[in-house]
Formats: C-alpha cells, structure tokens, sequence
C-alpha cells in the first residue's frame, strides 16, 4: 500500500507543478507532457477501479470511479481535440482533486 501512496503523492506532484505551470507561465507544452504521464494516470485509475483497494461503502465507490471516469474521458477528449482549456480543467478540478483524496494526511506516515 505505501508503494501506492508513493506513486498517488509523486503523481499529484506533477499535476500540481504542471497546472502551475500553465497558469503561471502559460506553458503551451503541457499537453504534450500530459500524454507522457499517461502511464501513471493508468496506474493511478487501475489502482482505483480494484475495488478491494478503496475502503468506503458501495455508493461512495461508485460515485468515486463514476467522477473518475468522467475525469478521464475529458483528459481523453482534451488530448484528441489540443483543447488546453479542458486539460487544464480536468487535471486542476478533476485530477489533481481525486489525487488529493489519496494523499496521507499532514505528518501522517505511510507504511
């Protein structure tokens, strides 16, 4: 379980800093290196659709891998279509927001 926090915590890293970049200096690559953290998008979602790895009820779940879905067909869409709106979208108010569901509370230690 730690090894998957590691990889939430490194992930949400590079949303965060890319989302600051874009906003900060309207960075016109940033898609372009979406596509190259596409992997870890996949691990992050393969992690989340194994239901023996989410502890909650089976509504909560459902809402969780529903909004996640939702999530990634706009990374998907914002890929095909170049739309820097919507990636910037989904990773600052879809993304970045799951990942941070994951992350260890402040002081708290993974295991």
């Amino acid at each position: 379980m730690s090894n998957d926090i590691d990889k939430v915590m490194e992930l949400y890293k590079e949303v965060n800093e890319l989302c600051y970049q874009q906003i900060k200096k309207r960075n016109n690559s940033y898609i372009s290196k979406v596509k190259q953290m596409v992997p870890k998008i996949d691990g992050f979602a393969s992690f989340i659709f194994k239901r023996e790895n989410i502890i909650v009820d089976d509504e909560t779940y459902v809402m969780l891998t529903n909004e996640l879905s939702a999530i990634l067909k706009d990374i998907v869409n914002a890929i095909q279509n170049e739309d820097e709106v919507l990636m910037l979208d989904s990773l600052l108010n879809g993304l970045k927001k799951m990942l941070e569901l994951f992350l260890p509370e402040e002081g708290e230690t993974t295991v």
